[in-house]
């Protein structure tokens, strides 16, 4: 008889060819979870860079902030220097006009004599009240004639119904007789005080 060949089973063939599936799909589903991974990881880079731009951004901000703030502080510290000198100009200003007001009083009190503590009556006359004072407490002879007021009056403004110290009066003497009335009245002065009575010239 003939020998008849038995067919080979392809089992080894479909076997292997089925590893090779296997290891193409695990290599398929390897580079897809890698692939994944890099998605997550460009996920994450990107929101890092947009971290880091909103970062750049408040620097940015924070930059121009603090530019404008030094320039907002050397104009106030020019503002205040213009200021300091114009407070200096006017504290100047205010001391010439003071002393040109110091200057101008003792100008116009230089022909005045000044009596405190005399007091005020009704429809005084305080010209003849200093001469009595004179004649009366200094004890000058004859004051009326000796020592010559021009006018006098007295200082400030008179408030009804008040009680305490009496206005001072100022005298105006004429201008020669300044001199010769002080170097009367100051010895005479000091002597009342000696006695105790209360006079102020």
């Amino acid at each position: 008889g003939k020998n008849v060949k038995t067919p080979k089973t392809p089992v080894m063939k479909e076997s292997g060819e089925d590893t090779k599936l296997d290891e193409i799909y695990d290599m398929i589903k390897s580079m897809m979870m890698k692939l994944e991974a890099l998605d997550k990881i460009e996920e994450r880079m990107k929101t890092v860079e947009n971290n880091v731009m909103e970062v750049k951004k408040s620097i940015e901000f924070a930059h121009a902030e603090i530019i404008d703030l030094k320039d907002e502080t050397r104009e106030n510290k020019k503002w205040l220097n213009e200021a300091q000198a114009r407070i200096n100009n006017l504290e100047e200003t205010n001391r010439k006009l003071r002393d040109s007001v110091i200057d101008l009083k003792a100008r116009s009190m230089r022909d005045n004599l000044l009596f405190f503590n005399i007091p005020e009556e009704e429809n005084e006359d305080t010209t003849q009240m200093i001469h009595k004072l004179l004649e009366e407490k200094l004890e000058i002879q004859d004051a009326t004639h000796s020592i010559k007021i021009d006018r006098s009056h007295r200082l400030g403004k008179q408030h009804p119904n008040q009680r305490g110290k009496p206005r001072p009066i100022v005298a105006k003497q004429f201008p020669e007789d300044i001199e010769e009335t002080r170097r009367k009245l100051y010895p005479e002065m000091r002597k009342a005080k000696l006695a105790k009575k209360r006079v102020r010239l």
